[in-house]
């Protein structure tokens, strides 16, 4: 049984994971930084899914997982670590609070590298295929307004994994970056939850109405992960994988755009989606 590292399962994308991976007959393994409610443990538990408590953003507790983890498979490899867990602090740049783009990049960034390193003896354990997908984003290769710390986290994540790729592939080791589109996730009940009301009296008022809009929509949308969840285990069989997978329609279509239209012309196409003109 190939066993397999997630990291933020509490909820969203993680969770939806966990569980398909669960029940397709892999051996999960789950990171979570707060703690579970006691119907995730259940379902967990119901799953064979072992959860270990993880803050991604802080060293002492990435060492302390990672000897964990190590004690819990008992001497056998990690054959997929899938770096899940991240945050979004959404905020024009001009009036971004820079203890938040810390933290995003402490938790999209540092963290992901960090326990990445901390894991490579145990991926290379491993006697079967040996993984590491990397939860990226849309934002990653496609900057959008008020998303620009976060797209700058994610593109961070980009470089890190071409390169990443790069240095393991002579070990056996693939290396591949996932870029969902928007979809209903905790990360968009975090951002409604940004930017209070006190701010919509400043020059960016329309822009951020319309992604507190938007980040309702979507954490109120009925959660398709289909493509997404197929995606992975597609992955995980495929015996050459491609460097990058984009999943989800609009950020297809969005990227298709970003090549064929001038980069002034998709700049103004941006400005008027984010409601900026």
């Amino acid at each position: 049984m190939l066993s397999i590292l997630i990291t933020g399962i509490n909820g969203g994308l993680g969770q939806a994971l966990a569980e398909e991976l669960a029940e397709s007959g892999y051996q999960v393994y789950g990171s979570h930084r707060q703690a579970l409610s006691p119907q995730q443990e259940k379902r967990f538990s119901e799953r064979g899914i072992q959860t270990l408590q993880l803050d991604i953003s802080d060293e002492t507790s990435r060492q302390t997982f990672s000897r964990q983890l190590h004690q819990a498979l008992a001497g056998k490899g990690l054959n997929c670590l899938i770096n899940n867990a991240g945050i979004a602090c959404p905020s024009p740049l001009e009036m971004a609070n820079l203890d938040d783009i810390r933290m995003e990049m402490e938790v999209n960034v540092i963290g992901l590298l960090g326990l990445t390193q901390l894991l490579l003896p145990l991926i290379r354990q491993s006697s079967a295929r040996k993984t590491i997908i990397n939860i990226g984003s849309i934002s990653g290769s496609l900057h959008t307004p008020l998303m620009g710390s976060y797209g700058a986290s994610k593109a961070a994540v980009v470089a890190l994994s071409n390169v990443l790729r790069m240095e393991l592939k002579p070990q056996g080791i693939e290396v591949v970056i996932v870029e969902p589109g928007s979809m209903n996730t905790r990360i968009w009940n975090k951002v409604s939850g940004m930017m209070q009301a006190g701010d919509e009296k400043h020059r960016y008022q329309k822009a951020i109405s319309q992604i507190h809009q938007r980040a309702s929509s979507i954490s109120e949308s009925q959660a398709d992960f289909s493509e997404y969840l197929d995606c992975i285990k597609h992955i995980l069989v495929c015996e050459k994988p491609a460097p990058l997978y984009t999943t989800g329609a609009e950020a297809k279509r969005l990227k298709a755009l970003q090549i064929l239209l001038p980069r002034r012309v998709f700049d103004e196409y941006l400005m008027l989606r984010a409601k900026l003109r």
